[in-house]
């Protein structure tokens, strides 16, 4: 049984640094008490997170997250609805998902190792994400463009020997449900010995049989 969170912050300004965290539920999450503003100007550096059902939650602004190793975690980082996010210098390794990033703004992913997990790069609604100078290598699948995915700029990243590198996800649309993105471009990156380069194909939802429309996130490709 996991324990819960090993720290909780839920003020600004706030550095967390040279800490080891191992078996919780969540390693580190930022979040705001109830009625409260996100707290902002937080930094997450140099820590070891290891063996966490999630790693770094930043439900916060303004955050920088750099120089942690994280690794044999559900999800190394997991941020939803955030803005201005900064990701760099991380060593990301042996997760189920790296990163997973949803109902976010301006998110930068730069300069990170991020390798041997089931997904590295999961993207989904809104945007925008800049993602560059990162080494993707031996996961299961290195980026997704998953629902509603828009303005992510993917370029001068490492993508080799994955399973799939570059994974577009199609998804039912309609009423409700998820979007389309749009704006999205992938450019000067390399593509180096993996099995699938680009993929097009349809997500599972257990036990669900959904019929009618279906969307995949459109992506602009250059050099």
């Amino acid at each position: 049984l996991r324990k819960d969170t090993a720290i909780r912050v839920a003020a600004p300004n706030v550095t967390i640094s040279g800490f080891t965290i191992t078996d919780c539920r969540v390693a580190i999450t930022i979040v705001n008490y109830a009625g409260e503003q996100y707290p902002s100007g937080c930094k997450i550096v140099n820590n070891n997170i290891i063996n966490n059902s999630e790693g770094i939650r930043p439900r916060a602004n303004n955050v920088l997250i750099s120089a942690n190793n994280m690794s044999n975690c559900g999800t190394g980082i997991s941020g939803y609805d955030v803005k201005s996010i900064v990701i760099t210098g991380n060593n990301i390794t042996e997760n189920v998902y790296g990163i997973n990033i949803g109902q976010s703004n301006y998110i930068t992913v730069a300069e990170n190792n991020i390798s041997n997990n089931e997904g590295g790069l999961n993207m989904i609604y809104y945007g925008q994400y800049s993602v560059h100078g990162n080494n993707f290598t031996k996961n299961s699948w290195a980026i997704r463009f998953a629902e509603g995915c828009r303005n992510a700029s993917v370029y001068g990243n490492n993508i080799s020997e994955n399973g799939i590198a570059v994974w577009l996800l199609t998804f039912p649309v309609g009423g409700e449900m998820a979007i389309s993105g749009e704006g999205n471009t992938f450019f000067g990156n390399l593509l180096i010995g993996n099995n699938q380069q680009i993929s097009t194909h349809e997500i599972q939802y257990a036990n669900i049989n959904i019929t009618g429309n279906k969307g995949t996130d459109k992506v602009a490709w250059d050099n």
